[in-house]
């Protein structure tokens, strides 16, 4: 019988806003030339609007963090 707890216990659970974050460390947003820190942010609040859990002051300190 396989324990599931023990199977699920490495895994890492990243959020839609991670990814963004992910996707900016890798130069997705670079195309956006002098619109690329606003891009970042809107990007942050769409997912936050289409349901991602991120809050307005983790949103606030991503934008800090790649600038």
């Amino acid at each position: 019988m396989i324990d599931l707890n023990s199977e699920l216990s490495s895994l890492t659970a990243l959020r839609s806003s991670e990814l963004v974050l992910l996707a900016y460390e890798h130069g997705y947003f670079k195309n956006f030339e002098k619109l690329q820190m606003q891009a970042i942010e809107a990007a942050l609040y769409k997912v936050k609007y289409s349901g991602c859990s991120i809050g307005f002051n983790e949103i606030k300190d991503a934008m800090s963090m790649v600038k």
